[in-house]
């Protein structure tokens, strides 16, 4: 699991030790003495957790070479750019900073010369680095490619395993990887990519749900931070919340773009909702064969719940259906709740409204856990390409590792205050809430690769308010099955 650690704390914990070990006053036999505090072999602190980067055999590093990057964004939308990696030039901003030394240290510690390329968009892009890499004449050592062209990279046979055991230092067992992401991105065994702290390009795809802080003071509501904290944040609390604060205030008759919603939400954001619940489209086989499993009554009764309450068109808008910019209706102060993507957030930081960042809420109460995902659209994945020009696989296992590691070390602290800094503030409460939605990012096969259309034509459905899964699941269901069955053959030649 991609795990996320207050950093500050453990610099905390290593000026106390460093010096508790400078004021060291002799003891008794077997013991040093701290100040008040006796240090004895039984009640040592244990800082075993603490995580080590990796050490690079001197063998396996560069001698001055190039080290090629690839990433795409998404059709010239600079909030999901990926900006943390190929990073040329220093500015004053922490995140940017952090980045930029990320990149010094490793080509210092690793003796390559970072070279990074990027496409503005990723269909065209992925067919033209297909076709460099197929031919033998691409010198790219790592891809971050979105999600959206996965099945079309593994398809084509352009990418490698990254489970070979040739990137040597790579380990999805440690912290600063995300090993759901890696367990769901194998098609029969094979790995083709995964997240973690390589980019936080893949964070900011995450969903997330935002609320207005001056709303929750004036209609004296619940305060969701309390409610999750008390684990006990739900979709009957939110839309109940939601009911008390919509309301007719545009002086046109009937509900408007202009008036006060208690619930905004884009299409896309859907599928969260869907996952939020603890609903899998679908899994895999124990042979690595994804297999369809969302239609149950189970899982159509919890999706319904949701989709009714969307539905009440005096308290939930749908932007997609009916227009409108999805974060303009929010920093505006015209919506309670707004679902919506962690990019969000440093677009809604420059606005005067008070919001708050939390995660998307439980079925019950007796859900076990909150549950984040991603984007299936434009999720960043970190993957390998099959390579003829230039470096050895030890040294971009090397690379991976590394990078990763510094990312979690250094760069994540200053994401996380990008994040929630607003103007000369800080919101301490919403950092306090980002670990809950980036530690419980879960994966769904069906989702990601979208086999057939059919987790795109489940959200589909909000747009027409439409109730009939069983219509909607049947009518896609073999179209699913048989692209499955088409990745699976191409995965296993």
């Amino acid at each position: 699991m991609k795990q996320k650690t207050v950093c500050a704390a453990l610099a905390v914990l290593m000026i106390v030790f460093s010096v508790a070990a400078c004021s060291v006053s002799p003891g008794p036999a077997g013991t040093e003495t701290s100040g008040s505090m006796i240090v004895t072999e039984t009640n040592v602190p244990d800082t075993s957790y603490v995580p080590a980067g990796p050490v690079i055999d001197e063998g396996d590093k560069g001698k001055g070479t190039s080290f090629v990057i690839f990433w795409q964004g998404w059709w010239g939308y600079s909030p999901l750019d990926v900006t943390d990696v190929g990073i040329e030039q220093l500015t004053t901003e922490g995140f940017d900073v952090a980045a930029y030394d990320r990149d010094r240290e490793i080509e210092d510690k690793l003796g390559i010369k970072l070279i990074v390329r990027s496409a503005t968009e990723c269909y065209e892009s992925i067919k033209t680095l297909q076709n460099d890499v197929l031919s033998g004449d691409s010198d790219v050592d790592l891809a971050i490619l979105r999600s959206a062209v996965l099945s079309t990279a593994i398809g084509s046979g352009m990418l490698t395993d990254l489970d070979t055991g040739s990137l040597k230092y790579f380990d999805t067992e440690k912290p600063w990887w995300n090993s759901d992401s890696y367990e769901t991105l194998s098609i029969v065994g094979t790995h083709y990519g995964v997240c973690g702290d390589f980019t936080f390009s893949d964070d900011l795809t995450v969903w997330a749900l935002f609320f207005n802080k001056q709303f929750v003071r004036d209609y004296q509501l619940d305060s969701p931070y309390d409610l999750i904290n008390g684990d006990v944040w739900t979709y009957d609390r939110l839309f109940a919340m939601a009911e008390q604060v919509a309301g007719d205030v545009d002086g046109v008759d009937g509900m408007t773009y202009d008036d006060r919603w208690g619930v905004t939400y884009l299409r896309d954001t859907v599928s969260g909702m869907i996952q939020s619940v603890g609903i899998k489209l679908g899994s895999k086989d124990e042979d690595g064969v994804p297999f369809l499993n969302f239609y149950n009554d189970l899982n159509v009764s919890k999706v319904t719940k949701i989709y009714e309450q969307l539905y009440k068109t005096d308290i939930c808008y749908n932007i997609h259906k009916n227009g409108g910019d999805e974060i303009k209706v929010f920093t505006d102060g015209r919506a309670l709740f707004t679902f919506g993507g962690m990019y969000y957030a440093p677009q809604m930081r420059s606005a005067d409204t008070d919001f708050g960042i939390i995660p998307y809420p439980k079925y019950d109460e007796k859900q076990e856990s909150y549950i984040s995902s991603a984007s299936p659209l434009f999720l960043t994945v970190l993957c390998t390409p099959q390579k003829v020009i230039g470096n050895n696989d030890a040294l971009k296992g090397a690379f991976m590792e590394l990078y990763s590691f510094i990312g979690y070390e250094k760069v994540r602290p200053e994401f996380y205050d990008n994040l929630v800094t607003w103007k000369l503030t800080r919101d301490d409460e919403s950092r306090e809430m980002l670990p809950i939605i980036f530690d419980n990012v879960k994966y769904d096969v069906v989702d990601l690769f979208n086999f057939g259309d059919i987790a795109f034509k489940l959200i589909d459905m909000t747009i027409r308010d439409d109730l009939n899964f069983a219509s909607s699941w049947a009518a896609n269901e073999e179209k699913a099955e048989n692209a499955i069955k088409q990745l699976v053959e191409a995965a296993s030649k």
